[in-house]
């Protein structure tokens, strides 16, 4: 009678086994379900589910534009003003610049340019026309104080000059005005000494700055 009921009991409870096999094989298939889910913990761990972070954009450094080309143009077209110490054109760290003497551009003190000097500019601006630079022109005078009704100062002379250049390649040449910078530094920034008149006829000039610089930034650095 005993072992009867030990039978019974066993078999009454059975069904536990079997259910508790299904809630084993469902939190079996929970865990590999959160395992292949993106972000799981699981996947984290695997190493052929490791998040790794997109490798940074590196900037590339623009080269600076190759200036050989129009330099050695410019010395073509301008070598007998050249010759003659009329122009000088020199390649600097910030491009070339192309200085234009007073003796040959300019009216002593005077902004008004030379009829004859016309030439000369249209071949400086034929040389500019296509290119992507921009263009600072710079005027410059000997440490001499000016004195007439026109300028009270070697600052409006050396400004002044720069302008009536600009206006020469906008409406002569047609160079955009939006290309150039002007700037006038008097005698501020001579090439050579002004004890001599020799030296002061070299700092009476307008440098013509094709720059390095693409893109229109800031740079005027000498």
């Amino acid at each position: 009678m005993r072992s009867r009921r030990f039978r019974d009991s066993a078999g009454a409870h059975r069904w536990m086994i079997s259910y508790a096999d299904l809630v084993t094989l469902l939190l079996a298939c929970f865990v590999v379900m959160y395992a292949m889910a993106p972000g799981g913990r699981a996947a984290a761990k695997s190493p052929d589910h490791v998040n790794t972070p997109a490798p940074k954009a590196t900037p590339q450094k623009v080269s600076p534009p190759d200036m050989t080309l129009p330099f050695d143009r410019l010395k073509h077209e301008l070598e007998p003003q050249i010759t003659n110490g009329d122009v000088e054109v020199v390649m600097e760290e910030r491009g070339i610049v192309i200085s234009l003497r007073e003796k040959t551009f300019f009216a002593s003190g005077k902004d008004t340019i030379y009829p004859q000097a016309l030439d000369s500019i249209s071949k400086v601006a034929e040389v500019i026309r296509p290119l992507p630079n921009p263009v600072l022109l710079e005027g410059h005078t000997d440490s001499v104080p000016v004195h007439n009704t026109h300028f009270r100062s070697n600052w409006e002379l050396s400004a002044a000059r720069s302008i009536a250049l600009l206006n020469v390649m906008a409406d002569s040449d047609g160079l955009p005005a939006s290309r150039f910078a002007i700037a006038g530094y008097a005698d501020n920034a001579p090439v050579a000494g002004n004890e001599s008149e020799p030296g002061r006829a070299q700092n009476r000039r307008v440098d013509v700055v094709i720059l390095r610089n693409r893109h229109g930034e800031n740079d005027t650095s000498r």
